[in-house]
């Protein structure tokens, strides 16, 4: 197993303000990891946008760079797209392999993580709208 058993927390910036995984315990969420310099990122915010759509209200879906180096566009590329959620900033121990995430197989990853803060799926790459919300769907989340 990559990451830590149990719940997990990741700090991020969003938007200006430094948040935890950890504020948002009590509600399912969808946490995708993604690089948005890259184009299979890039392609797989495409899908989570969709799977949002359909997946939308108990689920939060929280999408982070783990690229540091791209703090500098981040903000512009979130305004220059139509997204429904925000992407943030994951904090530098998520590229290095030290965050409760422990090393990240490939971006893009995501998590699926309960209301209380564990991960319960793992899902590695990019993979389709209709996947995601079938895997949300499966653990009653919709």
């Amino acid at each position: 197993m990559p990451y830590r058993e149990g719940p997990i927390d990741v700090a991020y910036a969003q938007g200006g303000e430094d948040l935890r995984l950890a504020h948002f315990r009590g509600r399912p969420a969808v946490l995708a990891l993604v690089r948005i310099s890259e184009i299979t990122s890039e392609m797989y915010i495409d899908q989570l946008i969709e799977a949002h759509r359909r997946a939308a209200g108990e689920t939060r879906f929280v999408v982070l760079s783990i690229a540091p180096n791209e703090a500098p566009f981040l903000g512009e590329y979130v305004e220059s797209r139509e997204l429904p959620f925000q992407i943030g900033l994951a904090e530098w121990s998520v590229a290095e392999g030290t965050s409760d995430l422990g090393l990240v197989p490939v971006v893009p990853t995501t998590y699926l993580v309960d209301e209380d803060g564990a991960i319960v799926e793992l899902i590695v790459g990019a993979v389709k709208a209709d996947d995601l919300v079938r895997a949300i769907d499966r653990r009653g989340w919709i």
